[in-house]
């Protein structure tokens, strides 16, 4: 049972929240859903593990913090047996980049592998005395009407401690190699899911959520791998399908057109034209 559960807004972009959980013999889950910003998951007490879709997870331990980009559900998971606090903070990019004075990855270097929007890599480090003493501060509010004042100056101080000195070492190598290995997976899961939508709109919300991260970090991954945006990747499969199927000589140009999407045959014969030198109708006499 979930001894308390706290959250607050504080200025507009950024918002904490806190709970605690005694200790029961059944596992503890607190899940919540998070608008695309940056976390930071101060575990005060009990491990836990910061899990998001079906993955293996990051382990927390106790007395560190966790910091990763969200961009919808996530859920932490306790062990059984264990007395569990943990408090968050989640910040906006805008408020981010206001706070800092710029972008998490220029202004603080030491920090570079969190690309903003990507949701996969968490960055650990242990929680020194003082910043304990902070969040232990943050359950015990003043009262009055200062009390939000007072909380985001302590989140401030929080955020400039944690963020002045370099996460947790990692093997930079496997750590590579495993992120290259995810932005090829989603711009091949990507590719696949445009493939199979010639005949559609192309609804970028739901792309992202079918590869599994934020239209932006998909968006910014997808040109980086491809030398194209997504929009043009899509248009250049639709027109190749259409190539396939007026060599195929069972459709007429119009039908082509419907059958990868156009709705309009003078924009269909324009974009054809653009991408394969020669009209649709000539295309298919000199199949």
């Amino acid at each position: 049972m979930i001894i308390s559960l706290h959250a607050q807004p504080l200025a507009e972009g950024s918002c904490w929240r806190r709970f605690e959980h005694a200790a029961s013999a059944k596992p503890i889950c607190w899940e919540s859903h998070w608008e695309r910003g940056l976390l930071l998951v101060l575990n005060l007490n009990g491990q836990k593990r910061w899990q998001r879709g079906e993955g293996e997870g990051t382990t927390l331990a106790p007395r560190s913090v966790a910091v990763t980009w969200v961009d919808g559900k996530a859920r932490i998971e306790g062990l059984v047996a264990q007395r569990h606090e943990a408090v968050c903070f989640w910040a906006s990019p805008s408020w981010l980049h206001t706070f800092l004075g710029g972008t998490l990855k220029a202004v603080v270097p030491q920090w570079q592998t969190l690309e903003e929007g990507d949701d996969d890599v968490v960055l650990t480090t242990p929680l020194e005395q003082e910043e304990m003493e902070l969040a232990q501060r943050l359950g015990r509010l003043p009262e009055g009407a200062l009390q939000k004042v007072w909380l985001e100056a302590q989140w401030r101080r929080l955020l400039c401690s944690i963020l002045q000195r370099a996460p947790a070492a990692a093997d930079d190598e496997f750590f590579c190699l495993r992120y290259h290995k995810i932005c090829d997976d989603r711009v091949e899961s990507a590719h696949a899911w445009l493939r199979s939508h010639l005949d559609s709109e192309l609804d970028l919300k739901q792309l992202a959520a079918h590869v599994g991260c934020s239209q932006f970090y998909l968006s910014r991954i997808f040109s980086e791998r491809t030398g194209q945006t997504i929009r043009q990747c899509h248009r250049r499969f639709r027109l190749e399908e259409a190539a396939r199927l007026l060599k195929g000589g069972r459709f007429n140009v119009s039908e082509v057109a419907v059958e990868v999407g156009y709705r309009s045959l003078s924009h269909f014969t324009k974009a054809f034209t653009n991408q394969m030198g020669c009209r649709p109708s000539e295309f298919s006499r000199n199949r």
